[in-house]
């Protein structure tokens, strides 16, 4: 958060969260699915992946809101996506043309 307070006007923030949680391949065992993007809770690892995915997502507000440009990289499969933090903040500050 203090990097980005830091920066210079109109930065690029590059986020890249671990996405292991997130992967097609991983769905199973996590429990995420479009319908379910949270997945299983009772799981630590897939619990402290949303923390980090809140976080991430809390990041880019902040740099939105400072007039950065953010990049989050995950991979097309990635359930990320469809997590609804994400979601809220891709509903709000993106619009269509």
């Amino acid at each position: 958060m203090l990097s980005i307070l830091r920066l210079s006007p109109k930065s690029l923030v590059i986020l890249a969260p671990v996405c292991s949680s997130f992967s097609y391949m991983c769905s199973s065992q996590a429990m995420r699915f479009w319908y379910s993007p949270l997945g299983n809770e009772a799981l630590s690892w897939v619990k402290a992946a949303n923390v980090m995915a809140t976080r991430v997502t809390l990041l880019c507000w902040l740099a939105a809101s400072l007039g950065h440009v953010f990049l989050v990289e995950q991979p097309g499969s990635a359930r990320f996506g469809d997590m609804p933090r994400w979601r809220h903040l891709c509903d709000s500050i993106l619009y269509a043309s």
